[in-house]
């Protein structure tokens, strides 16, 4: 689905065993090279070791993070995914194929893309403004959609796949789309109530088998451990 779920999957399950065996559970970095994480999946070692807006260089070094705050339900922003069930004939490897062909696309990125991330993107989440970073999303993502392009790695949604960014707008989503690096699609509210109802209008509209309809705020600690009572 493009939204890194493998390595989350596979440094959780790492993380778990180390904890069970009593060895160091900090070393995040030992844990992705233990799954045998890329190097080009670097924010997802980073988002579990500790959450929030990161920013990775093209070497995979962590330059920038922002947490996100979640001060109360109305004022949440809300990532709203839907997962719809892939084509009989999806390869295994369309997660990674597309992160690579994305990864060589991004080399014809010009200034632009890193203006808009520092300029734009950064100063939206600091300043707590929903809208300025949805539109600054939006950029970002039409910049790398126009570069797969380019390389012969459009970006084409399905009839069906193209509802599902409609809705979302309609109901109130600031931006929407499909994930650059798989098949999930995505939009981003602001608010429980809001997202809720989304939701409601996404799952009336595919059924209870046409997909999976999920949402999430951005998560500012990282991997933690719960204990069953």
């Amino acid at each position: 689905m493009g939204l890194g779920s493998a390595a989350m999957l596979g440094l959780s399950v790492a993380w778990a065993l180390s904890t069970l065996r009593t060895l160091p559970i900090d070393d995040v970095a030992g844990l992705a090279r233990a799954v045998g994480l890329a190097d080009d999946e670097a924010l997802e070692a980073y988002a579990f070791a500790q959450g929030g807006l990161l920013l990775a260089g093209e070497q995979g070094a962590l330059q920038r993070r922002y947490a996100i705050a979640h001060s109360n339900e109305a004022d949440d922003w809300v990532f709203v995914f839907v997962l719809l069930r892939p084509p009989a004939a999806t390869p295994e490897t369309l997660d990674t194929d597309q992160r690579a062909a994305l990864r060589a696309a991004a080399r014809q990125l010009g200034a632009e893309t890193s203006n808009i991330i520092t300029g734009d993107l950064w100063p939206a989440a600091e300043h707590d403004d929903i809208e300025a970073f949805a539109q600054a999303l939006a950029c970002i993502h039409a910049l790398n959609q126009a570069a797969l392009a380019r390389a012969g790695r459009s970006i084409t949604l399905t009839a069906q796949e193209q509802t599902i960014p409609d809705i979302m707008r309609d109901a109130g989503a600031l931006t929407a789309g499909r994930t650059l690096a798989g098949l999930g699609l995505h939009g981003l509210i602001k608010g429980g109530g809001p997202s809720r109802e989304l939701r409601r209008a996404l799952t009336e509209r595919l059924g209870y088998f046409g997909g999976t309809v999920i949402a999430s705020i951005c998560d500012n600690s990282g991997v933690r451990q719960q204990r069953a009572q």
